[in-house]
């Protein structure tokens, strides 16, 4: 009789330790699972930061690379323009100093 209250209470402290570990357990899984989702969050975020970064450098390109041509254009109209006020006043001279001439 007293064995088996002895081997009881040895059952009962057991199945309380292995309930304590089991809810010890669980509660290092819940922090493990918590730390995860926030590590995934993380990594998406910097993911996201950097994509925004990529989108942002290539518009920051794309803008570049559009200045850049209007600038070519812009230079390039403005040498028609000069290239033709000087070929009339080339124009001019060789008139005046024809008339000079005569």
């Amino acid at each position: 009789g007293i064995e088996r209250l002895q081997s009881m209470a040895a059952l009962d402290e057991e199945r309380g330790r292995v309930t304590s570990l089991s809810l010890e357990h669980r509660e290092m899984l819940e922090t493990h699972r918590q730390h995860l989702l926030e590590e995934r969050e993380r990594v998406k975020s910097l993911s996201l930061e950097r994509l925004q970064s990529s989108e942002d450098l290539e518009g920051e390109r794309r803008r570049s690379r559009e200045l850049e041509e209007e600038s070519h254009a812009a230079f390039a109209s403005s040498k028609a323009d000069l290239e033709g006020k000087l070929l009339q006043q080339q124009e001019t001279l060789g008139s005046m100093e024809a008339a000079a001439a005569k």
